[in-house]
C-alpha cells in the first residue's frame, strides 16, 4: 500500500538547458535499455492502492472476487494488516548522473556515489546538501555498489569497461566495441579503494541491456548481487551469488522478467527484504515499482507502481536507513529521451509503517 504527497514536479529538475551526454553515462542507462541543512522532510499520511503478486509488469487489473458470510459459529481470526508505504516531499540535489550510491558512515553523514557527467563521490550531513569528496577515490568505472561484510571490511562493486575494438586516444569508446564486466574493490574504509578483481560477472558480447549491479547479503551469509540482462524480448534481472564476495555464479533463472530494471535490495526490520525496481526505458516514462521477499531469492512484484508520472522518467533508486522502517531514498529523474536527455538526481524519505 502506498501514498505519496507533496510531489513538486515543476521544481524536480531545476534545468532545461541542453546537456551533452558522454558516451559512458549512455552505457550506463542504455544497462537498462532493451531489445545517505535541514532535516529531511516528515512523511505524508498514507493512502491505500491496490497491490497484486507478479514478476511482470501487466495492464490489466487483478479479477475481483466475493465471498459468503459463514454462519459458522467457530471463532473467527482477523489477518494482520498489510505493511503501508509513503513517500515524502521529494527535493532535487542539483546533481547530474544516474546510478547513484548511498550509504551512511559511523559519523551520522552520508556518501552518494554517482556516475556520469557530475559523476563521483559526494558528502552531507543532513542527506539533502551535498558536496564533492575528493577524499573518497574511486576506481574508473560507472554503477557503483557498496557492501559492508561483518567484519567491518567494505566491498566497492562496479562495472569496467574494457574495449575490444579501435579506441580513439582521447575518445570514449564506441558502444558496440566494449565488454562490461562487473570488478570488486576491498577497503578497511570508505576512503582506500583501489583497482578492483573480477567476479566472474561479465558480458559475453556487446549488448546495452547489462549492468546496473546491486549487492546484498542473504541470510546465510552468502553475497548477492542483482544485475540486468537482456531476454529475448524485454530486460531480464539476473541475480548471481558469491561465499566469497568475490567470486560469483549465476543463478539458473532470472529473477525478474518482463522488463524490470535497475534493482535496489533493502533489508527489512523483519529479516525480509524489498526491492526498488525502474520500468524499461523501452516504454517511457520510467516508473518504480516494489517487490518483496522473504529470503532474498524468490520475489513477488508489486503491479502497480509506487512513483510514476507521464511526464517525467524515474529509474535508479538506491536507499539507506536512517530508522526503524525509514530509508533516505535517492532516485535519477529524467525528462525527455530516457538514454539521452538530462538525468538529475532527487531525494526524498522513503517509509514502511505495520498499522
Amino acid at each position: 500500500m502506498w501514498s505519496i504527497d507533496r510531489i513538486q514536479y515543476g521544481a524536480m529538475i531545476r534545468r532545461r538547458r541542453s546537456l551533452f551526454v558522454p558516451v559512458v553515462i549512455a552505457l550506463v542507462i542504455a544497462g537498462c535499455a532493451g531489445d545517505e541543512g535541514a532535516k529531511p522532510v516528515s512523511p505524508p499520511d498514507s493512502a491505500s492502492a491496490s497491490s497484486q503478486t507478479s514478476t511482470a509488469p501487466v495492464d490489466t487489473a487483478a479479477p475481483s472476487t466475493s465471498t459468503t458470510p459463514s454462519t459458522s459459529l467457530a471463532p473467527t481470526t482477523t489477518a494482520s494488516p498489510e505493511p503501508e508505504w509513503s513517500l515524502g516531499e521529494i527535493t532535487p540535489l542539483g546533481i547530474e548522473g544516474v546510478s547513484p550510491e548511498i550509504v551512511q558512515r559511523a559519523d551520522g553523514s552520508f556518501l552518494l556515489l554517482v556516475t556520469g557527467p557530475s559523476g563521483g563521490a559526494y558528502s552531507s550531513s543532513d542527506g539533502l546538501g551535498f558536496t564533492r569528496d575528493a577524499s573518497v577515490p574511486l576506481p574508473q568505472g560507472a554503477d557503483y555498489s557498496l557492501l559492508q561484510t561483518s567484519d567491518g571490511t567494505w566491498r566497492l562493486y562496479y562495472i569496467e569497461f574494457e574495449p575490444i575494438g579501435g579506441v580513439t586516444p582521447g575518445q570514449p569508446p564506441d558502444p558496440n566495441n566494449v565488454l562490461k564486466v562487473v570488478k570488486v574493490s576491498s577497503a578497511p574504509g570508505l576512503d582506500g579503494f583501489g583497482p578492483g578483481q573480477p567476479t566472474g560477472i561479465a558480458q559475453s558480447e556487446p549488448s546495452p541491456a547489462w549492468g546496473v549491479p546491486d549487492t546484498y547479503a542473504l541470510p546465510d551469509g552468502r553475497t548477492a548481487m542483482m544485475y540486468v540482462d537482456r531476454g529475448k524480448r524485454d530486460e531480464i534481472i539476473l541475480l548471481a551469488t558469491s561465499t566469497d564476495g568475490v567470486t560469483f555464479a549465476v543463478e539458473p533463472e532470472p529473477v525478474f522478467t518482463g522488463g524490470y530494471v535497475d534493482p535496489y535490495v533493502i533489508e527489512l526490520d523483519d529479516g525480509s527484504y524489498a526491492a526498488l525496481l525502474s520500468t524499461t526505458p523501452g516504454r517511457p516514462p520510467q516508473r518504480l515499482h516494489l517487490a518483496t521477499s522473504s529470503d532474498g531469492l524468490t520475489w513477488t512484484v508489486d503491479d502497480e507502481p509506487f512513483l510514476v508520472d507521464e511526464r517525467i522518467g524515474y529509474l535508479d533508486p538506491a536507499a539507506v536507513p536512517i530508522g526503524p522502517g525509514e530509508w533516505l531514498l535517492v532516485i535519477s529523474v529524467a525528462e525527455g529521451d530516457p538514454i539521452e536527455g538530462t538525468h538529475e538526481l532527487v531525494v526524498t524519505r522513503l517509509l514502511r509503517t505495520t498499522g
